[in-house]
């Protein structure tokens, strides 16, 4: 699997995908990312390497895995500590779920030389649609980006509706600094996409932010360069 990419727009950056322990929480009906997950001896063997490939080019990396920043191994996080420094890497995003908030000052703390931005997994704000993700966050955007810099949301599923879609936008973008829009990709969970809202959105709601650098839209959830696998 790539774990290692360049996002050269919006907010240029470095990307890692790392092995960790996998998602802890598993509830959400959309995802099977937890599947990608090691003990710490399988992780340092997938992730040292690609640890190694950051070289500080535009002074910022994000860090993901298939979970919460809380799910990455200690020593991962060590030897991506000591990469970071080494490379003159200031600015550090960590993307991670509402219930790991409290963990926050924790790593603020350990990534104290940094500039550290925490990206929330949010999908939606709407209740309804929350439910039907298996995504019971019990917040709104105002009360998760008072811990949160930027979120997730996720786009194109059934059930979804293009009202909930947009107003899950302009909310993100009224609270966070940065929003990254997924458009769902079939998987092995049993959530699946829906066409006809994925047409309306890139015909509607898409074009009137393609040029808003706080805004990333994700095609593909490998459109970041991470979580391909080699041909």
């Amino acid at each position: 699997m790539i774990r290692y990419s360049k996002i050269p727009r919006g907010l240029p950056r470095e990307i890692l995908l790392l092995k960790g322990r996998g998602c802890k929480y598993r509830s959400c009906s959309f995802c099977d990312y937890y599947l990608d997950a090691g003990s710490e001896e399988e992780a340092a063997e997938a992730n040292t390497p690609n640890i190694a490939r950051l070289t500080g080019e535009y002074g910022a990396a994000e860090v993901v895995c298939s979970g919460s920043f809380t799910d990455i191994y200690g020593a991962d996080l060590a030897a991506l500590r000591e990469r970071l420094s080494r490379v003159k890497i200031k600015t550090l995003i960590l993307e991670g779920h509402w219930e790991d908030r409290i963990f926050i000052p924790r790593f603020r703390e350990y990534f104290a030389q940094l500039n550290v931005i925490f990206k929330a997994g949010v999908e939606t704000f709407d209740p309804e649609m929350g439910t039907l993700l298996g995504k019971r966050l019990g917040a709104g955007a105002a009360e998760i980006a008072a811990y949160f810099n930027h979120c997730n949301l996720l786009m194109g599923f059934r059930g979804q509706t293009y009202q909930s879609a947009e107003t899950d936008l302009r909310d993100a973008l009224s609270r966070f600094e940065r929003v990254c829009v997924n458009l769902f990709t079939e998987n092995s969970s049993p959530m699946r996409r829906d066409e006809r809202l994925v047409r309306e959105l890139e015909e509607r709601l898409f074009p009137r932010f393609l040029d808003d650098p706080r805004v990333d839209i994700l095609r593909e959830n490998t459109d970041f360069g991470v979580g391909r696998y080699d041909e």
